[in-house]
Parts: C-alpha cells; sequence; structure tokens
C-alpha cells in the first residue's frame, strides 16, 4: 500500500483500528500524515502537518492525535474522533 513519500513513525488508536504515519516532506505527498484502516489496509486522505514530521502520538481517550514537526518547530494536533 502507499501511503507517502518516506513514512517514518507510527501510531495505533486504542481500538486497533486505524494507525496514523508520518510522511517526511516531499512534494504532493510529504509533510503529511495518512491514516489506514488497518481492517482493510486502505491509507485514507493525507493530512498536511508541519515540515518534517517525526513523531506521532495519540491521546489515552484517542480523540486527538500529536504530530512533532522536526523541521517547522511544531506540534500539530490532529483530531481524529
Amino acid at each position: 500500500m502507499h501511503v507517502g513519500f518516506s513514512p517514518g513513525a507510527m501510531a495505533i488508536t486504542a481500538d486497533g483500528c486505524t494507525a496514523y504515519l508520518t510522511n517526511f516532506g516531499w512534494p504532493g505527498t510529504g509533510d503529511t500524515v495518512t491514516p489506514v484502516n488497518l481492517a482493510t489496509g486502505q491509507p485514507g486522505r493525507p493530512i498536511k502537518v508541519g515540515k518534517d514530521p517525526v513523531a506521532i502520538t495519540i491521546t489515552p481517550n484517542g480523540r486527538i492525535a500529536y504530530v512533532s514537526n522536526g523541521l517547522s518547530d511544531t506540534i500539530t494536533p490532529i483530531r481524529i474522533r
């Protein structure tokens, strides 16, 4: 499955249904996080984040993922529920 350029960090929701993968910067597919339905293996629409996403974590309640962006010195919250 294609999820973007140079996928790196991954976090999985507590229910085990979705994985979120960071994608390194590259025109058109980079500086994003791609959700993947683990039951079907199908990637969802990439979510734009800061430059060079290097880490991702999901809150214990499963509602927000936080992405650490290395080259923009930012954190991007992603509402996932």
